[in-house]
């Protein structure tokens, strides 16, 4: 270790994992040193020191190991991609929740100590928490932590607590975990091995297959006629018309209606479920419906085709959904039918016509279904082998004398009281 005058003091230099390391000798109070014995004295304390900041050196320098490797740094990393997506709010409460239960309650940080007997606690744990409720509006921020008191919890219409269902913790919970796991599996270390081997596998729960439950003519007819708000109305006709989902009904705006040279509505390929543009067509009578709602639209100085008003002084704002609006129609209508119908229902109803009339090709050309199979599940009901086979199921020589005496199928369900009314006119009174 050489020792040099330098200025006004002195300096050594010492060589530490390659590196030439010439720090200045100062003595123990801080000053430099003046002699070459107070140098001498002072020049291990140097090296010390330098030895020390080299190893903090390598230390950082250090490449992350997997099981250092956390789950919050899986969703970190995809969130670019998630976030110019249109549930980006409801995946970050999906992300938070993860993040939450893995942290704090089964304290699993890294995605090495993440098993899939965790996974499954984690189901469990999430299928017995109810459904939460915002009940701030559209002017408070529901992941401020001042608006905390305005969350709540979903009731059935019996008054019990509702519960995740199998196909909202499929979408909802359970993708960006199996995503966050899949971009793990493609992560590779400097030298271009995996950096992870057998991840534990994200079930898809088994969720409930249903035949479509298209809304005959005459319940539309009264849900025309009931004293819901027009723009529902007006909605729900745009619906049964084009055969547009919801969120895709709400979303229409003028620029996307056209005239000439084929009529129809244009959708925008970035807000469709298929994530492809087309122009869905419409009929004369359709058009002309479309033609009044621009007239609406433009005297009211927005471009959505439906929108509203909170009140006298407020301006016309679109809106996502109408739920609320629906939810007391289907009370109504419950009430004289005897069952209530989703708003989808409406889409069916497009769709089985199609089918009926013009035939299952056609139908599934203007569902814009990808798969054959889904506009199945549609025109199941009307399929007319079926019919015939439910016919000939009753031509038997044992039930002839008791079915001939029975009356013909009612047109519609006999009208019965509605379950709900009773809850709804509870938690009013409360």
């Amino acid at each position: 270790m050489r020792i040099e005058k330098h200025g006004n003091g002195f300096r050594t230099e010492f060589v530490i994992n390659g590196q030439r390391y010439r720090p200045m000798l100062y003595k123990e109070d801080g000053t430099l040193c003046t002699t070459e014995r107070e140098a001498k004295a002072a020049a291990p304390r140097a090296k010390i020191k330098c030895e020390d900041e080299a190893k903090n050196a390598v230390a950082l320098k250090r490449r992350p190991q997997p099981a250092d490797y956390e789950l919050a740094q899986l969703f970190a990393a995809l969130k670019p991609t998630w976030e110019i997506r249109k549930d980006w709010k409801n995946k970050q409460r999906a992300i938070a929740e993860l993040i939450h239960y893995f942290y704090e309650v089964k304290n699993v940080r890294r995605v090495a100590q993440l098993s899939e007997n965790d996974i499954t606690d984690y189901i469990t744990w999430a299928m017995a928490q109810p459904i939460p409720r915002w009940f701030g509006g559209c002017h408070r921020d529901p992941d401020a932590d001042e608006n905390a008191r305005f969350w709540g919890v979903r009731y059935d219409r019996e008054g019990n607590e509702k519960r995740r269902d199998p196909a909202t913790m499929n979408q909802t919970y359970l993708t960006p975990l199996r995503l966050a796991l899949k971009h793990a599996g493609r992560i590779r270390d400097h030298e271009g091995a995996f950096v992870f081997r057998n991840l534990p596998h994200v079930q898809r729960l088994k969720t409930y297959d249903r035949e479509a439950t298209p809304i005959p003519d005459e319940v539309f007819t009264d849900i025309l006629n009931s004293d819901g708000p027009l723009h529902t109305k007006h909605a729900a006709i745009i619906a049964l018309c084009f055969g547009l989902r919801e969120s895709e009904v709400f979303d229409c705006r003028i620029k996307q209606v056209e005239f000439s040279p084929v009529p129809g509505i244009r959708l925008d390929p970035k807000r469709v479920k298929e994530k492809r543009g087309r122009l869905q067509q419409g009929s004369p009578k359709a058009m002309a419906f479309l033609a009044e709602l621009i007239t609406q639209a433009r005297a009211r100085g927005v471009e959505h085709l439906i929108t509203w008003k909170r009140g006298p002084n407020w301006p016309w704002a679109p809106l996502s959904t109408s739920a609320g609006a629906w939810k007391k129609i289907m009370d109504g209508i419950e009430a004289k039918h005897g069952r209530r119908w989703r708003w989808h229902d409406t889409r069916a109803a497009y769709i089985t016509h199609v089918a009926t009339t013009s035939g299952p090709a056609d139908a599934q050309v203007m569902a814009r279904h990808v798969s054959a199979q889904t506009t199945a599940r549609y025109i199941g009901i009307v399929d007319e082998r079926r019919r015939v086979a439910a016919v000939n199921a009753t031509e038997r020589p044992c039930l002839d004398a008791v079915l001939k005496t029975l009356d013909p199928a009612p047109a519609a369900t006999p009208p019965m009281e509605s379950p709900h009314a009773n809850v709804v006119a509870l938690k009013k009174r409360a």
